[in-house]
Protein backbone atom coordinates (compact mmCIF):
# COMPACT_ATOMS: atom_id res chain seq x y z
CA UNK A 1 0.00 0.00 0.00
CA UNK A 2 1.46 3.63 -0.83
CA UNK A 3 1.65 5.90 1.89
CA UNK A 4 1.41 9.87 1.67
CA UNK A 5 3.58 11.83 2.93
CA UNK A 6 3.70 15.77 3.02
CA UNK A 7 7.27 17.04 3.08
CA UNK A 8 8.46 20.45 4.20
CA UNK A 9 9.30 22.98 1.10
CA UNK A 10 13.42 22.24 2.02
CA UNK A 11 12.62 18.15 2.11
CA UNK A 12 10.78 18.24 -0.77
CA UNK A 13 13.33 20.43 -2.72
CA UNK A 14 15.79 18.10 -1.75
CA UNK A 15 13.41 15.01 -2.89
CA UNK A 16 13.39 16.27 -6.19
CA UNK A 17 16.35 17.29 -6.90
CA UNK A 18 17.56 13.73 -5.78
CA UNK A 19 15.08 11.90 -8.07
CA UNK A 20 15.60 13.99 -11.15
CA UNK A 21 19.16 13.85 -10.49
CA UNK A 22 19.75 11.71 -13.96
CA UNK A 23 18.15 15.03 -15.65
CA UNK A 24 16.41 13.39 -18.49
CA UNK A 25 12.85 13.77 -17.97
CA UNK A 26 10.48 12.64 -20.29
CA UNK A 27 8.34 15.87 -21.50
CA UNK A 28 4.67 15.43 -21.98
CA UNK A 29 2.50 18.42 -23.99
CA UNK A 30 -0.98 18.54 -25.24
CA UNK A 31 -0.80 18.52 -28.80
CA UNK A 32 -4.85 19.05 -28.68
CA UNK A 33 -7.55 18.47 -26.87
CA UNK A 34 -7.71 15.18 -26.52
CA UNK A 35 -3.74 14.43 -27.43
CA UNK A 36 -0.52 13.96 -25.48
CA UNK A 37 3.01 14.35 -27.01
CA UNK A 38 5.93 13.33 -25.17
CA UNK A 39 9.59 13.78 -25.48
CA UNK A 40 13.10 13.25 -23.86
CA UNK A 41 14.15 16.56 -22.55
CA UNK A 42 17.17 17.31 -20.49
CA UNK A 43 16.57 19.34 -17.34
CA UNK A 44 19.15 22.91 -17.09
CA UNK A 45 18.37 23.31 -13.72
CA UNK A 46 15.53 23.27 -10.56
CA UNK A 47 15.69 26.51 -9.10
CA UNK A 48 15.31 27.20 -5.16
CA UNK A 49 11.55 27.33 -5.79
CA UNK A 50 11.07 24.04 -7.20
CA UNK A 51 10.91 25.80 -11.16
CA UNK A 52 12.53 23.76 -13.88
CA UNK A 53 14.19 25.04 -16.87
CA UNK A 54 14.78 23.29 -20.35
CA UNK A 55 16.10 25.13 -23.19
CA UNK A 56 14.21 24.49 -26.50
CA UNK A 57 14.16 25.90 -29.72
CA UNK A 58 11.52 28.64 -30.84
CA UNK A 59 10.22 26.84 -33.32
CA UNK A 60 9.50 23.75 -31.92
CA UNK A 61 5.86 22.04 -31.78
CA UNK A 62 6.07 22.09 -28.06
CA UNK A 63 6.93 25.94 -27.53
CA UNK A 64 3.68 26.18 -30.09
CA UNK A 65 1.61 23.43 -27.50
CA UNK A 66 2.60 25.06 -24.38
CA UNK A 67 1.76 28.47 -26.01
CA UNK A 68 -1.92 26.90 -26.91
CA UNK A 69 -2.26 24.83 -23.61
CA UNK A 70 0.48 25.39 -20.85
CA UNK A 71 -0.37 22.38 -18.85
CA UNK A 72 2.70 19.86 -19.19
CA UNK A 73 3.80 16.55 -17.44
CA UNK A 74 7.36 15.83 -16.46
CA UNK A 75 8.63 12.00 -15.70
CA UNK A 76 11.69 11.46 -14.28
CA UNK A 77 13.31 7.89 -13.64
CA UNK A 78 16.10 7.69 -11.39
CA UNK A 79 18.58 5.17 -13.16
CA UNK A 80 19.46 2.49 -10.56
CA UNK A 81 17.09 2.96 -8.10
CA UNK A 82 13.80 1.95 -9.41
CA UNK A 83 12.81 6.02 -7.69
CA UNK A 84 10.27 7.62 -9.76
CA UNK A 85 9.38 11.17 -10.33
CA UNK A 86 6.28 13.00 -11.72
CA UNK A 87 5.26 16.39 -11.72
CA UNK A 88 2.36 18.26 -13.25
CA UNK A 89 2.55 22.42 -13.89
CA UNK A 90 2.54 25.07 -15.97
CA UNK A 91 4.85 25.52 -18.83
CA UNK A 92 5.70 28.71 -20.09
CA UNK A 93 8.10 30.38 -22.87
CA UNK A 94 11.13 32.33 -21.76
CA UNK A 95 13.35 34.44 -23.48
CA UNK A 96 14.99 35.43 -20.39
CA UNK A 97 18.80 37.00 -21.63
CA UNK A 98 19.84 36.96 -17.65
CA UNK A 99 17.83 33.03 -16.70
CA UNK A 100 19.61 32.03 -20.32
CA UNK A 101 23.60 33.63 -19.02
CA UNK A 102 22.64 31.58 -15.58
CA UNK A 103 21.80 28.15 -17.05
CA UNK A 104 24.04 28.20 -20.43
CA UNK A 105 26.23 25.32 -20.41
CA UNK A 106 28.88 23.58 -23.26
CA UNK A 107 26.70 20.73 -23.41
CA UNK A 108 23.50 22.79 -24.52
CA UNK A 109 25.59 23.58 -28.14
CA UNK A 110 24.54 19.90 -28.72
CA UNK A 111 21.15 21.44 -29.83
CA UNK A 112 22.40 25.07 -30.29
CA UNK A 113 25.34 24.87 -32.99
CA UNK A 114 25.46 28.68 -32.61
CA UNK A 115 25.54 28.38 -28.46
CA UNK A 116 24.36 30.97 -27.18
CA UNK A 117 23.58 33.59 -29.48
CA UNK A 118 21.25 31.09 -31.54
CA UNK A 119 18.22 33.27 -32.27
CA UNK A 120 16.65 29.83 -31.90
CA UNK A 121 17.10 29.64 -28.67
CA UNK A 122 14.03 29.95 -25.80
CA UNK A 123 13.60 28.78 -21.84
CA UNK A 124 10.43 26.73 -21.10
CA UNK A 125 9.83 27.43 -17.18
CA UNK A 126 7.91 24.71 -15.48
CA UNK A 127 5.99 25.63 -12.65
CA UNK A 128 5.03 23.06 -10.48
CA UNK A 129 1.74 22.69 -8.88
CA UNK A 130 1.82 18.55 -8.14
CA UNK A 131 4.08 15.98 -7.34
CA UNK A 132 4.24 12.61 -6.84
CA UNK A 133 7.26 10.33 -6.11
CA UNK A 134 7.68 6.48 -6.02
CA UNK A 135 10.88 5.92 -3.70
CA UNK A 136 11.42 1.86 -2.65
CA UNK A 137 14.03 3.56 -0.73
CA UNK A 138 11.23 4.28 1.67
CA UNK A 139 8.35 2.30 0.24
CA UNK A 140 6.25 5.30 -1.02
Amino acid sequence: MSQVENLSHQEALQKVRKLAADKVAMFTTFSSLYSTESRPMYTQGIDDDGTFWFFSKSSSNKNAQIANHASVHLMYSNSGSDAYLSVKGKGAIVEEESTIDRLWSDFAKVWFEEGRQDPSLTLIRVTPEQFHYWDPEHGR
